[in-house]
């Protein structure tokens, strides 16, 4: 009984690293839904970091942050968090990989949201986690907050995709899209 004990606080804490891994605030992926939420951002990033591009603003992403997930990336994986630290790592390098020599937005090197590929969903991950800024197109400071919405439309058992989109302003605009699922 007591081996029970012991095992119990180590696994429920890789349960709930994986499910914050996992967007355990997302909605469910597969179904037709139409879901938005504000989520709080961070007050500022700090040079050195990456400013990606997008529509009429830009997503500030600290550059320590990004090389720590690169770094961290096992080689093999053999559990559920090791392949999603996986995942994570190769898309930071791939995201690092794209980053100019010259100083854009906030002081960051920029990045063009159009040529992020899968890295994007690294972008959003951060968005959603309050990991990064968003300093809109000739702002002085970082917005408080995004929305985000999931965007789902399934017809069929198997026919169907959803989306999220970041959405800023007053109304508020889409300024960052990525593919959340498709079946």
């Amino acid at each position: 009984m007591r081996s029970g004990r012991s095992l119990a606080a180590p696994v429920a804490a890789i349960l709930l690293a994986v499910a914050a891994m996992t967007h355990a605030q997302r909605p469910p992926a597969g179904q037709t839904l139409d879901v938005t939420r504000e989520i709080a951002l961070a007050a500022k990033i700090a040079p050195p970091c990456l400013a990606v591009l997008a529509s009429n603003a830009s997503v500030l992403l600290s550059r320590a942050q990004l090389e720590a997930f690169a770094g961290s990336t096992p080689r093999q994986w053999r559990t559920e968090t090791e392949r999603l630290a996986l995942i994570r790592g190769r898309r930071a390098s791939a995201l690092l990989g794209l980053a100019d020599a010259s100083t854009g937005p906030g002081g960051c090197a920029p990045v063009e949201a159009a040529r992020l590929g899968d890295a994007a969903h690294l972008v959003a991950d951060l968005l959603e986690s309050g990991d990064a800024a968003v300093l809109g197109q000739g702002a002085a400071t970082p917005d408080r907050s995004v929305g985000v919405r999931y965007l789902g439309m399934r017809s069929a058992p198997t026919v169907g995709f959803g989306e999220i989109y970041f959405l800023r302003g007053e109304p508020p605009r889409g300024f960052f899209r990525v593919e959340w699922w498709r079946s």
